[in-house]
């Protein structure tokens, strides 16, 4: 099972003109380009627990974080991202079906960097039932 971070970059990367590893990169920022994207991986509430053991099924949060050199074109193109995944669900990515997908607050900016780009943040939760492995 693929962590959610590598899900959920694939799934932008197909429908947006974010490149992965060109513009956009999981777990860590870059310092260069100026204008990125970047995923992490964020404490969710963790997996529901069957009584039987007979699955899994996941709750779990990821930030993005979008690095820009001009403010309102980066909360624009952060509004955009939260457009394509806020309330969409009952997909599959990679072998995970991904049953929702939850944006949890609004564009916001975390900081401006030593190179005064403004890093602009959301935070998102998803719900997933990853594939089932048979036992051997």
């Amino acid at each position: 099972m693929n962590t959610v971070t590598k899900d959920i970059m694939d799934f932008i990367a197909a429908n947006t003109s974010w490149v992965s590893g060109t513009n956009f990169f999981v777990g860590r920022e870059p310092t260069a380009p100026n204008v990125c994207l970047t995923i992490f991986d964020t404490p969710g509430v963790g997996p529901l627990l069957f009584m039987n053991k007979d699955g899994r099924y996941d709750y779990a949060n990821f930030q993005l974080r979008l690095r820009h050199t001009h403010y309102e074109q980066g909360m624009s193109a952060m509004d955009d991202l939260i457009d394509l995944l806020h309330g969409d669900g009952n997909f599959e990515i990679n072998g995970t079906q991904y049953t929702k997908i939850e944006a949890l607050d609004s564009p916001a900016l975390l900081d401006w960097d030593e190179n005064n780009r403004a890093r602009i943040i959301a935070n998102f939760e998803i719900q997933r039932r990853p594939e089932l492995v048979p036992e051997t």
